[in-house]
C-alpha cells in the first residue's frame, strides 16, 4: 500500500463564524438562481456564483430560550450535529416542503439583494414539472420578495445544453444531464429540444451514493454518515472502460489491485502504553515464578491430602478384614458391609480394587517427577515378622510399609516402562533411518502419502468444525433425531407400564442382552464422540499438526523436489494472497493484526461498480435501460443497421452534464458503448465542460443575454393580471399541456 493511496476518512469541516457573501451591486441585473436537489447556486457573473451552498435545513431547539433556529446552507458547519439534522425541501425531484423553499429562498435573497435593487431572476425547474409546483413557485417570488420584478423559468438540462451548445449554427445533438435526483436525455433537432421523445431515468447521484453506502455496510458492517459517503464517492468513483475485465483485473492483479486500492483510515484512539522499568519487569517476573511454585505446591498438597486419604481408608478396611471380619459368616460379613455403607461384597471388592488402582496410579504420577535420588527403597524391617508377634502400633506400620513398598515397586515399573518406550522410540527410529538409507524413493514415499493422510483428516476436521457451528448441517440434524428417539423411547416406557426400580435392575454389568464390545467396530462410537466436541476436534487438530511438521521437516531435509512452499505452515501463512476474499476486503497487502488496520476499509470494486449503475442499472436492481442503451434507442429508433445522416450528426453532438458526470472515465465510457453499435468508422464526439456542476447556472446567464430571453419573462405586472397559473412557452422550458 503506498501512501498516495491511503486517505482519511472525510469529516465535516466545521466554521466559527457564519458565512458572507457578497451582494449585487448594481441594479436591475439579472440574477440565475440555480436551485438544485443538491446544491443552491446564484450569482450574476458566468462561472463565477456569489452564493453556493448546500440544499439543506436543519431545525435548532435553543431549549434555554424556548426559541427554535432556522440553520441553512454553509452555516450548517458551524456544528456537526447541525448537519446529521439537515433535510431538504426535496422528495424524488421535486419539492415537497415549501415552507424550508421559502426559508431557504429567504436566505438566498437576503445576502445578494441590497435594499431598494430591483432584478430579474431566471429560475431553474425539473424536467416534466407539475403545474402547481410552477404555480407555487410563481407565487412565492412575486408575493415573497419586493426586489424581484421579473421572473423566468426553464428547465436544467436545457439551460446546460444552451450553455455547452455551438451557436455558429443549427446542429442535431443529444445532451445527458446526470444530476443528484434525476437523469435527463433528450434529443435535439436543429437546436429544438425533441421533448417529445426525451427521457427521464431514476439512475441518479442520490442512488449511486446509497448504493455505496449499503455496499460498505454489507462489506465491513459499518455506517457511515452521508456527508462521509458522498465525499467517497466523488473523490475516489471513476468509469471503467470494460466492466467485467476491470473486474477480473483488479481481484486477480495484484500490481493492479495495488495501484487501484485506496484504503480509508478511520478515526481510532490508540491505547496507552505503559513503558515499564527494568527493575519493574524483574519484579514481576518474579512474583509471577513465585505464583507459579506456589500454585504447584498447592496443587501437590492436595494430591498428597486425597492420597493420604484413601491409604487411611485402604488401612481401615484392610484392619477389619484381618482383625473385626475375620472370623465371621457369609450372612454377618454382607450385613457387616451393608452397615458400612455397601451393597455386597462385589461392591465392597470393587471398591478395594478402586483404592488399590488410585493409590498405585498416584505413586506411579509423582514417580515421573521423582530424581534418581528419590527412587530408594523403603524401609521394611516390619513385612516379613508375622502379625500375633506385632503391637497394634507396629501393625498400622506394618501396613503403611506394605503400601511404601507398593508404591516404591510401582514407581520402579513406571521408570522401566518409561525406559522401554524410549528403547522401541529409538529403535522405531533406527530402523526408519535404515529404511531411508537403503532405499530412499520407497522412503519418500511412504512420507509422502502419510502427510497426505494427515492432511486429508486435517480438511476433514476443519469441515466437520463448520458444520458443527451450523444448526441445519446434517450432523445436528443427526443429533436432534437421537434426542427425538430417546424422548419416544421414554414415552413407551411409561405407557408399557415400566417403572423405575425394573428398569435400574438391569444394568451394564449384568444385562443379559448387551452384546457391545463383541464386534470391535462398536467402538468406533467413541471416537464419533469425540469429534462432536469442537475443543476435542481442535486438540486432535494440534496433534496432528506436530506430526504434519516432524514430517515436513523431514521432507525438507531429503526431498529436493518438497520446498518451503510446500509446507502447510507456508500455506497456512501465505494463503491470503490466494483469496480473492482478501483483495477484495484487505487489498493487496498481508492484514495484520493491529488496531490501525483493524480501522481501515478498502475502496476497490466499489470504485467502479457504483457509477457503473449508470450503465447497468440491474445491478441496483432496477429494470431501467442504463444511458446509453437509452441513448441507443433515441437516436437509432432501434433499427442501427442504417442510420441517416441526422442521426449521424447526434452522434457527433452528444453534450455530457450534471454534477455526477464529473466522475473520471464516464467520457470515454460513452464513447465506447457508441463506437461497440455504430457501423466502424463512424465518429463519435462527447463534448463537455470543464465544470459540469455549473453548466446549468451558466446556462441562465447566457440566456439572459440574448434575443429569445425577453419573451420567456413573466414580470410582476403580467403575474398580478393572469395569475400564477399563466406560463410563457419558450424553447428551454417545459411544454404547456394541452387539453
Amino acid at each position: 500500500m503506498s501512501k498516495e493511496n491511503l486517505v482519511f476518512m472525510p469529516e465535516v469541516d466545521t466554521l466559527s463564524k457564519p458565512v458572507k457573501y457578497q451582494s449585487i451591486d448594481t441594479n436591475n441585473v439579472p440574477l440565475a438562481i440555480d436551485f438544485g436537489t443538491y446544491e443552491v447556486k446564484a450569482g450574476v457573473d458566468n462561472g463565477n456564483p456569489l452564493l453556493r451552498m448546500p440544499n439543506l435545513i436543519a431545525k435548532v431547539r435553543d431549549r434555554n430560550n424556548s426559541i427554535t433556529y432556522s440553520v441553512i446552507g454553509n452555516d450548517l458547519h458551524l456544528n456537526s450535529s447541525f448537519i446529521k439534522d439537515a433535510k431538504s425541501p426535496f422528495t424524488d425531484g421535486f419539492i415537497s416542503n415549501w415552507e424550508y423553499t421559502e426559508l431557504i429562498m429567504d436566505s438566498v435573497i437576503g445576502n445578494l439583494f441590497k435594499n431598494g435593487n430591483e432584478h430579474p431572476v431566471l429560475l431553474n425547474e425539473p424536467l416534466f414539472q407539475f403545474k402547481n409546483q410552477r404555480s407555487n413557485w410563481y407565487e412565492l417570488m412575486f408575493e415573497s420578495y419586493q426586489g424581484i420584478n421579473q421572473l423566468s423559468l426553464g428547465v436544467d438540462s436545457l439551460f446546460s445544453y444552451y450553455n455547452l451548445k455551438d451557436q455558429k449554427e443549427p446542429k442535431n445533438g443529444l445532451i445527458v444531464n446526470i444530476g443528484h435526483s434525476s437523469t435527463n436525455i433528450i434529443p435535439f433537432i436543429k437546436n429544438i429540444p425533441d421533448l417529445e421523445n426525451c427521457q427521464k431515468l431514476d439512475i441518479t447521484g442520490d442512488a449511486l451514493t446509497k448504493y455505496l453506502s449499503r455496499s460498505l455496510f454489507l462489506k465491513y458492517n459499518l455506517n457511515f454518515t452521508d456527508h462521509q459517503i458522498e465525499k467517497l464517492f466523488h473523490d475516489h468513483s471513476y468509469v471503467a472502460k470494460d466492466y467485467y475485465k476491470e473486474v477480473n483485473d483488479v481481484l486477480h492483479n495484484v500490481e493492479y489491485l495495488n495501484r487501484r486500492d485506496i484504503t480509508v483510515q478511520l478515526d481510532y484512539k490508540e491505547p496507552e502504553v505503559v513503558v515499564k522499568s527494568e527493575e519493574q519487569l524483574r519484579i514481576e517476573h518474579e512474583k509471577k515464578i513465585k505464583s507459579g511454585i506456589r500454585l504447584q505446591e498447592q496443587a501437590k498438597m492436595k494430591r498428597e491430602q486425597k492420597l493420604l486419604e484413601k491409604q487411611n481408608d485402604y488401612l481401615y478396611y484392610t484392619t477389619l478384614l484381618e482383625n473385626e471380619w475375620k472370623d465371621l459368616s457369609k450372612p454377618e460379613l454382607i450385613r457387616a458391609l451393608e452397615n458400612a455403607g455397601f451393597d455386597d461384597e462385589a461392591d465392597f471388592k470393587k471398591y478395594m480394587k478402586s483404592l488399590e488402582t488410585s493409590i498405585a496410579r498416584a505413586s506411579k504420577e509423582d514417580g515421573d517427577d521423582d530424581n534418581e535420588d528419590d527412587l530408594q527403597p523403603p524401609e521394611t524391617t516390619l513385612i516379613d515378622i508375622p502379625d500375633n508377634e506385632l503391637s497394634p502400633e507396629d501393625l498400622k506400620k506394618k501396613r503403611m510399609q506394605k503400601l511404601q513398598l507398593a508404591g516404591y515397586k510401582a514407581r520402579q515399573q513406571n521408570k522401566l516402562e518409561k525406559q522401554a518406550r524410549e528403547e522401541e522410540k529409538q529403535r522405531l527410529i533406527d530402523l526408519d533411518n535404515k529404511w531411508r538409507e537403503q532405499d530412499l524413493k520407497s522412503w519418500l514415499k511412504d512420507k509422502h502419502e502419510k502427510l497426505n493422510r494427515l492432511l486429508q483428516s486435517r480438511k476433514e476436521k476443519i469441515h466437520l468444525k463448520k458444520e458443527l457451528k451450523d444448526r441445519k448441517s446434517a450432523i445436528n440434524q443427526q443429533k436432534m433425531k437421537n434426542l427425538t428417539s430417546l424422548v419416544d423411547e421414554t414415552e413407551n416406557d411409561k405407557k408399557e407400564g415400566v417403572n423405575k426400580r425394573n428398569r435400574l435392575a438391569v444394568t451394564l454389568d449384568n444385562d443379559p442382552n448387551d452384546t457391545f464390545g463383541a464386534n470391535d467396530n462398536d467402538w468406533d462410537i467413541y471416537n464419533k464422540k469425540v469429534l462432536d466436541d469442537p475443543a476435542k476436534i481442535d486438540e486432535l487438530m494440534e496433534l496432528e499438526f506436530k506430526e504434519i511438521v516432524k514430517l515436513e521437516d523431514m521432507l525438507l531435509q531429503y526431498d529436493i523436489n518438497f520446498l518451503k512452499k510446500h509446507t502447510l505452515d507456508y500455506k497456512v501463512q501465505n494463503s491470503w494472497k490466494q483469496s480473492i476474499m482478501h483483495r477484495f476486503l484487505r487489498g493487496a497487502n498481508k492484514f495484520n493484526d493491529t488496531l490501525k488496520e483493524h480501522n481501515q476499509i478498502h475502496l476497490n470494486v466499489e470504485r467502479f461498480k457504483t457509477p457503473e449503475i449508470l450503465f447497468y442499472p440491474h445491478i441496483a436492481g432496477s429494470q431501467y435501460l442504463g444511458i446509453s442503451d437509452v441513448c441507443r434507442d433515441l437516436i437509432s429508433g432501434g433499427k442501427t443497421a442504417r442510420l441517416s445522416n441526422e442521426q449521424l450528426e447526434m452522434c457527433q453532438n452528444i453534450y455530457l452534464t450534471g454534477g455526477v458526470s464529473k466522475i473520471p472515465g464516464i467520457k470515454q465510457r460513452i464513447v465506447a458503448d457508441f463506437e461497440s453499435w455504430l457501423p466502424t468508422g463512424t465518429p463519435v464526439d462527447v463534448k463537455q465542460s470543464r465544470t459540469p456542476d455549473l453548466d446549468c447556472y451558466n446556462g441562465m446567464l447566457k440566456y439572459s443575454k440574448c434575443d429569445g430571453y425577453s419573451r420567456s419573462v413573466i414580470s410582476k405586472e403580467e403575474y398580478r393580471e393572469h395569475g400564477p397559473e399563466y406560463i410563457k412557452e419558450h424553447l428551454l422550458g417545459n411544454t404547456i399541456e394541452k387539453d
